[in-house]
C-alpha cells in the first residue's frame, strides 16, 4: 500500500513539473499562471461570472463539467462551496486534475474527476442541479448527431439545466447566422423546452437548456 502511494505521488509530482515548463494550455491553472495570456485568463472568467450570475451563490449546489478539461471551472466553483465532478474522455488531462486536486489539497467530499466517455457513466449518474458542457457540444454533433442528442437529452433530465457553450456556425446548421437560429434548433431536436442566451465569448454563444419547469 506505501509503495502504491508513492508511485501515485511520483507521477502526481512528474505532471506538476510539467505543468512548470508548459507555455500554453487551453484552460487557466491557478499556481502556474504562466500558461495562459490574459486574454484567454478574462475569456474563462467572464463564463465563470455568466455561470454563476445564472445559477446564484453556488455554495451547496452540485454541478458535472462534461469534458472539463484541466477542471477549470470544477476548481472554481468548488472554492465557491459547490460540489463538482468533473468528466474527460483523454486521461491525460483527468490525471492532471488529479495532481492538481491533490496540489491545492482538495477532499472527495467536494470534488471529483473521472477519466470516462460521458455515455458510459450516464447510466448511473445522479441527479445534480447543473451540467457544464462548454465548446464540446458542436464537436459531438459532427462526430456522431443521433448519440449526441440522445447523450444530451439523457443529461437534460439529470439536472435543472445544461449550459453549453457552441459556434454561431458549424457543420450542418453553417447557415444558422444567428445565436436565436442555434437555440431554436437544440429545442427543435431535443427534449430541451426553453433556452437563453447568456452571453458571447471569443466568437462563441453561451447558452442554457432545459426542460420545464424553467429554474429562472
Amino acid at each position: 500500500m506505501i509503495y502504491i502511494h508513492i508511485q501515485v505521488d511520483c507521477k502526481m509530482n512528474k505532471i506538476l513539473e510539467k505543468l512548470k515548463n508548459i507555455t500554453t494550455t487551453y484552460q487557466p491553472i491557478d499556481g502556474f499562471p504562466h500558461t495562459t495570456t490574459d486574454l484567454r485568463k478574462k475569456g474563462f472568467k467572464t463564463i465563470l461570472n455568466t455561470i454563476v450570475e445564472y445559477t446564484g451563490n453556488p455554495k451547496g449546489l452540485k454541478f458535472l463539467d462534461v469534458g472539463c478539461c484541466f477542471g477549470y471551472f470544477c476548481f472554481q466553483l468548488e472554492k465557491m462551496g459547490a460540489y463538482v465532478d468533473g468528466v474527460d474522455i483523454s486521461l491525460g488531462r483527468i490525471n492532471t486534475c488529479q495532481a492538481l486536486k491533490k496540489y491545492y489539497k482538495l477532499s472527495d467530499k467536494t470534488i471529483n474527476f473521472y477519466n470516462s466517455d460521458m455515455n458510459e457513466r450516464i447510466e448511473s449518474l445522479k441527479k445534480v442541479d447543473y451540467i457544464i458542457m462548454l465548446n464540446m457540444f458542436h464537436h459531438m454533433l459532427v462526430k456522431d448527431e443521433k448519440k449526441s442528442w440522445e447523450t444530451f437529452n439523457k443529461l437534460l433530465n439529470k439536472s435543472k439545466a445544461i449550459f453549453v457553450m457552441m459556434r454561431n456556425s458549424y457543420g450542418k446548421w453553417e447557415m444558422c447566422r444567428h445565436h436565436n437560429e442555434i437555440g431554436d434548433a437544440v429545442v427543435k431536436n431535443s427534449d430541451a423546452t426553453w433556452y437563453k442566451v447568456l452571453g458571447r465569448v471569443h466568437g462563441r454563444i453561451i447558452y442554457v437548456f432545459g426542460v420545464e419547469p424553467k429554474s429562472q
